[in-house]
């Protein structure tokens, strides 16, 4: 029975010894590692935040380029259409002189009109002419505020009407202006106004023209 436990210690003893010397090389081993040596898991997490950050800074870059050839395009395009615009507009003025330089004087009727927006008298000139007015090239009586502003004086001078809006309508045939006449003083009486006549034999409109042209 002695001899049995004796065995048995002895088997326990040396098993003991096994695990250690088993062991033991493993311990010394990762003892033994260089204290500066990084782990394989950690240079891995470092390359790949390197090379995320590098594919942001790409995109990055490719968004900027792309961005900066959409405006030099948009630049491009508006500066194309100001070309344009430009040389249209000098088209359009060269095209406005020639008929400015080929205006002949003509024969114009013409009939002005006045009111005062606080006051429901209106004053309606007769129907009169005056040879050789020009017509500018826009449609417009050449002069046509000399012709109010002779209207706004008489008004001023002879009624002592100081507050009175003028305007000068003209056509180049007399029937059209007495049409165009009476047609505004139909629109006037249904806005309430009374209407009261300047006859030619107290205002005359005089040639502006004439005038402008002595002072030269």
């Amino acid at each position: 029975m002695l001899r049995i436990k004796t065995h048995k210690y002895v088997f326990i003893l040396m098993s003991a010894f096994l695990l250690m010397s088993v062991s033991m090389p493993q311990t010394s081993y990762a003892a033994s590692l260089p204290v500066g040596t990084e782990s394989s898991d950690s240079l891995s997490v470092a390359a790949k935040e390197k090379a995320k950050k590098l594919k942001e800074e790409a995109k990055k870059a490719r968004k900027t380029e792309r961005y900066e050839k959409k405006r030099a395009k948009k630049q491009a395009a508006e500066a194309k259409k100001r070309e344009k615009s430009v040389a249209r507009a000098l088209k359009e003025q060269a095209k406005y002189e020639a008929k400015l330089a080929a205006m002949q004087p003509q024969r114009v009727y013409l009939f002005g009109g006045a009111i005062n927006f606080l006051d429901s008298v209106a004053f309606v000139t007769d129907v009169q002419y005056i040879d050789s007015l020009y017509i500018e090239p826009d449609g417009e009586l050449r002069e046509s505020y000399a012709y109010s502003g002779q209207l706004k004086f008489y008004l001023e001078s002879t009624y002592e009407l100081k507050d009175e809006t003028c305007a000068v309508y003209y056509e180049l045939k007399e029937k059209k202006a007495v049409k165009r006449q009476e047609k505004m003083k139909a629109k006037l009486r249904k806005r309430g106004y009374f209407i009261h006549p300047v006859m030619k034999e107290s205002f005359q409109f005089k040639d502006a023209t004439t005038k402008s042209n002595s002072s030269n």
